[in-house]
């Protein structure tokens, strides 16, 4: 009996593709005696960036580095005064406080006069001030006075000059309860005293009438400690 399946086809064989070889996998890590070079080269990249970033600054002038006085160190960045500071000091010192401080603004002579006219305002009146080379001013309330620039000869800035600039809670007090000295840059003595000298003198009313101690300035006024020298 002749068998009914018909022809066996094969099917050709297929030649298998080869495997890529696996590469051996790289170092996740450097060996232990390499690290310390690495640290050392990190570091000294980070260095240069700062280098870079230093050097695309721009320089800082000398002028800029002086407080601006006679023998001011360098480094010592000036800070210059203005109304908006004084406001903010003021603003500081809480209801029962006092401020008799030395400020760390600085400022000429010509523009702590001027700052002086923006704290007393418009309106102010101005009076002989023996003890300085300027006028002082009043508030038309009462309530503010600026002393122009004077040669300390007691107190916290004895030798140097300085402006105050003081504030009363009420017209009616006798003290300042705000009195912040700013130390005056870019004045010397002799220029002082030949501004002083121009200062026209109130014509006294009694010949007999007793001399100021330093030509018509008031003999002291009060700060939290009691009574301290005009100078202060």
């Amino acid at each position: 009996m002749e068998s009914q399946r018909g022809p066996r086809i094969r099917t050709p064989a297929v030649a298998a593709e080869p495997r890529a070889a696996v590469p051996a996998p790289a170092a996740l890590s450097p060996r232990r005696e390499e690290a310390p070079d690495l640290a050392r080269a990190l570091a000294a990249d980070g260095a240069a960036e700062r280098l870079r970033r230093a050097s695309l600054r721009p320089p800082i002038p000398i002028s800029a580095l002086t407080s601006g006085g006679a023998g001011a160190p360098l480094g010592a960045l000036q800070r210059a005064l203005t109304l908006e500071k004084l406001d903010t000091e003021l603003r500081g010192v809480s209801s029962s406080g006092r401020y008799t401080g030395t400020m760390e603004d600085t400022a000429t002579a010509d523009e702590a006069n001027t700052v002086g006219g923006q704290w007393v305002g418009e309106g102010a009146s101005s009076q002989y001030f023996g003890a300085s080379a300027w006028p002082s001013k009043n508030s038309s309330n009462g309530r503010r006075q600026y002393r122009p620039p004077m040669l300390k000869k007691s107190g916290q800035s004895e030798g140097e000059f300085q402006a105050n600039y003081e504030a009363k809670r009420d017209s009616s007090d006798t003290d300042f309860y705000f009195n912040a000295h700013v130390t005056i840059t870019g004045l010397d003595e002799s220029t002082w005293e030949a501004e002083k000298a121009k200062q026209a003198k109130p014509e006294k009313k009694d010949k007999d009438e007793k001399k100021d101690k330093d030509e018509g300035e008031p003999d002291s006024v009060l700060d939290n400690e009691g009574t301290f020298s005009l100078f202060d």
